[in-house]
């Protein structure tokens, strides 16, 4: 998707608003194409962002749409669907966040599971919370898991790969 150049902070805020909206009283239907898990992305990018403290806002408010169409995923859930809903918030690039809804559950009990040799996830102490961090609002129901990520992109002959990437990755949800 496309974003314009003269995107303006405000707008990027309405489109994320109206995206958790939208997701109000649904919950996807797993499709007929065997994929075990269905993924919703943030309908936007950052870039061109301003500056360092609209950035920031930004990733704030990218985090929360993520954690609150999670929460909408949930509530939305049929009484009888064994899925599994989460928001796997990206910190600091948010942008790369994305909510999970996770219809096997060995699918589910092993996503977090990274140990290779092009990523691993390590546990982050337990006393750490990106929402309290980031003054998130999360229903009391949802539970809230953190990793730090080591990521080695494959690289191409184009694009040589640098460095790996590191930041971390959050789950907030069942």
């Amino acid at each position: 998707m496309g974003i314009p150049l003269k995107m303006t902070f405000s707008a990027r805020l309405r489109r994320l608003d109206r995206w958790v909206r939208q997701t109000r009283g649904t919950f996807p239907q797993q499709q007929d194409n065997g994929r075990l898990f269905h993924k919703e992305l943030a309908p936007l990018d950052l870039h061109p962002a301003g500056d360092d403290a609209q950035l920031n806002a930004l990733r704030r408010a990218i985090a929360q749409a993520h954690v609150d169409v999670a929460a909408n995923f949930m509530a939305a859930r049929p009484r009888d669907a064994l899925a599994r809903v989460a928001a796997v918030v990206c910190w600091p690039c948010s942008e790369w966040s994305q909510v999970c809804v996770f219809f096997d559950l060995d699918c589910f009990k092993s996503f977090e599971i990274r140990d290779g040799a092009q990523q691993r996830w390590t546990s982050l102490p337990t006393n750490r919370s990106l929402s309290r961090e980031l003054g998130l609002r999360v229903p009391v129901r949802l539970r809230e898991r953190g990793y730090h990520e080591w990521r080695l992109d494959p690289a191409s002959e184009a694009e040589p790969q640098e460095a790996p990437h590191e930041g971390e990755v959050w789950l907030i949800g069942d």
